[in-house]
């Protein structure tokens, strides 16, 4: 087992490089510190608890962050932009509609603005629910598959309206077998 001073090391190298492309000067700004402190705390100057969990609060990161083993864990996406993913979406959809290819009929169909529409697909905005909502609406969908990534590595991609029409036995049955093969998968990372 490693050594709490080696989590928090790991941890502060991993919050480096992701937050602060590497650069300890704005790491240390960040915190309110020297960054010839920062330095030490990722070469061989142990990080105390006082420090780790000032660094969590600067951070805004959930308490004890810094004293969470994460060598096995899988990276976690960068944010996304939220324009950027109801654009793309929205952008789809208008391509596969048979009658929705024009902002203008986008607009005629769900009662949002056709500028706003414009500017959801431009990126200009970041769209409130009430858009969001309506726009889907008027394709026939729910507002929240607009705000799915479509690259999203943890989502499962399948046709949802066909799965809304399923028996209730085939749907447990999806269910067990997701279950059966997780399950499986956590077996043999185990071993």
């Amino acid at each position: 087992m490693k050594p709490i001073s080696g989590i928090r090391r790991a941890n502060l190298i991993y919050l480096l490089e992701t937050r602060f492309e590497g650069n300890q000067t704005q790491m240390a700004k960040a915190l309110g510190s020297l960054p010839n402190l920062i330095s030490r705390w990722t070469r061989d100057k142990p990080m105390g608890s006082a420090a780790a969990r000032n660094i969590e609060r600067v951070l805004k990161l959930e308490d004890y962050w810094l004293d969470n083993d994460r060598d096995n864990v899988p990276p976690v996406a960068r944010d996304v932009e939220i324009s950027d993913v109801v654009s793309h979406n929205l952008r789809v959809w208008m391509d596969k509609s048979e009658d929705l290819k024009t902002q203008g009929k986008v607009h005629r169909a769900s009662g949002v603005n056709q500028s706003t529409v414009g500017r959801v697909l431009n990126k200009e905005i970041d769209p409130t629910i009430s858009t969001v909502n309506s726009i889907a609406k008027a394709f026939g969908r729910n507002g929240y598959e607009l705000l799915i990534p479509n690259a999203d590595a943890r989502q499962i991609q399948y046709d949802r309206d066909l799965y809304e029409k399923l028996d209730p036995a085939d749907k447990e049955k999806i269910a067990s077998f997701i279950d059966f093969v997780m399950s499986q998968a956590k077996k043999e990372s185990d071993q």
